[in-house]
């Protein structure tokens, strides 16, 4: 019976159903929070996933924590994406650069920007097709035509100055400037 409880206690359990000494259970966090994949502690000690998620959450250190539940504001994904999509930096870069801890955050941050740029400059069935026509336009209606466009281009660059100027507003002074959506009016 001695030679049962000896073995428990190397594997760091009281008893076989499972509770575990604390001791083990610090051993454990401290080596994932030093840097053994959570994945690997997982087969190295034949603990369950949720299991290690709980003891880190229950025991880790506040600054591990911390680490991994950083969030972004807004304008950091969108500086982000912007950098990549611009062809400023590649998506490892960009990791680096910015801190964020899984490529699958970058490209997920892509995805919703090319998802909400199409929503917005979706095809627009209000207005009849104009580019289609066989015929050129007179030279008037080309000028015309052209100075629409510039006004276009100029009016998006101030539309995304104002969002990156708002966005380090509310991460500088730490409010929300925009409204919600579905806010009610007053």
């Amino acid at each position: 019976m001695v030679k049962k409880d000896v073995e428990q206690v190397l594997t760091g359990r009281y008893s076989a159903t499972g509770f575990y000494d604390q001791r083990f259970i610090n051993e454990v966090v401290e080596k994932v929070e030093k840097g053994l994949p959570r994945k690997a502690a997982c087969i190295e000690y034949g603990l369950k996933a949720c299991t290690l998620k709980n003891w880190i959450r229950k025991f880790g250190s506040t600054a591990y924590k911390a680490d991994q539940s950083r969030s972004f504001s807004a304008g950091t994904k969108r500086s982000v994406v912007q950098a990549v999509v611009q062809g400023r930096m590649n998506v490892k870069e960009a990791q680096k650069a910015y801190g964020i801890k899984d490529l699958a955050t970058i490209n997920r941050w892509i995805r919703l920007q090319e998802q909400q740029n199409d929503e917005l400059s979706g095809p627009d069935t209000s207005m009849p097709d104009t580019n289609n026509h066989t015929e050129p336009l007179p030279p008037d209606l080309q000028a015309a035509n052209e100075a629409l466009k510039k006004q276009l281009q100029e009016a998006e660059l101030k539309i995304a100055a104002l969002n990156t100027l708002i966005d380090v507003a509310e991460e500088q002074l730490k409010i929300n400037i925009r409204k919600k959506p579905g806010a009610k009016q007053s």
